[in-house]
C-alpha cells in the first residue's frame, strides 16, 4: 500500500490482521500519529514480518520498543518521518537484520553499542538525526557492513582507525556535516572497495 495517498493514522486492528505478512510497504503515504504503541500476537506465536516499510510519512512519537519482538526481521525502514528520542538499543537485538534505515527523523542521545551485534547488518543510515557522542567501538564488529551514513549529526569523534581495519566490506562510507576531528586515517586506504 505505498504511495497510495493514505492520510490517517494506523488504526488498532491493524496489527492483528497483517502482522502476519512478510513484507509491510505503507511507505510514502500520509500516514500520521504514533505508530502503534502495542500489538496483539492473537493466534500465532509471534510476528512473522520480515520488510517492515514505513518511510516517507509523518509518523510521530519515540520508536516503539515492540519492534524488537520482531524476530525476523530483515529490513527496517523508517526514515524521513517525525521520529525523537533514543534509538531503543534492542533493535541490535535483531540478529537477521541486514538493512537498517532510520535517516531523518528528529533522534537523538547516542548510536546504541548492541548495534554492533548485528553481524549480517549490510546498510546502517542514521543520517540527519541529532545523533551524538562517539562511536561505538562495537561498530568494528558489523564485517558485512557496505554502506554507513551517519551524516547530518552532531557526533564528535575522532574517525576511529577500525573503520579501514575491520570493515572491509564497506563501499559507500558517508560522515559529512558532522563535529569529527583529527585527522583522516591513512586505515581508509585499506578499504579496496570503498
Amino acid at each position: 500500500m505505498s504511495n497510495a495517498s493514505i492520510s490517517d493514522v494506523i488504526p488498532d486492528w491493524f496489527g492483528d490482521v497483517f502482522w502476519n505478512c512478510d513484507d509491510i510497504d505503507l511507505s510514502n503515504n500520509h500516514i500520521r500519529g504514533e505508530l502503534l504503541t502495542k500489538f496483539r500476537f492473537e493466534g500465532y506465536k509471534k510476528a512473522l514480518t520480515w520488510y517492515l516499510h514505513l518511510s516517507e510519512n509523518y509518523l510521530t512519537s519515540e520508536i516503539p520498543k515492540w519492534l524488537c519482538s520482531l524476530t525476523d526481521l530483515r529490513l527496517l525502514d523508517l526514515s524521513t518521518n517525525k521520529f525523537s528520542g533514543e534509538i531503543p538499543p534492542c533493535l541490535g537485538e535483531l540478529k537477521n537484520l541486514k538493512v537498517v534505515n532510520l535517516a531523518n527523523n528528529h533522534l537523538y542521545a547516542h548510536i546504541p553499542n548492541l548495534f554492533g551485534s548485528l553481524y549480517y547488518l549490510r546498510s546502517l543510515s542514521l543520517r540527519n538525526n541529532g545523533l551524538r557522542g562517539k562511536l561505538p567501538s562495537s561498530l568494528q564488529n558489523l564485517r558485512s557492513l557496505v554502506l554507513l551514513d551517519l551524516s547530518e549529526n552532531e557526533l564528535g569523534d575522532v574517525i576511529p582507525s577500525w573503520m579501514g581495519e575491520k570493515l572491509t566490506s564497506m563501499r559507500f562510507l558517508v560522515l559529512d556535516a558532522n563535529n569529527f576531528y583529527g585527522d583522516i586515517p591513512l586505515q581508509l586506504c585499506q578499504l579496496p572497495n570503498l
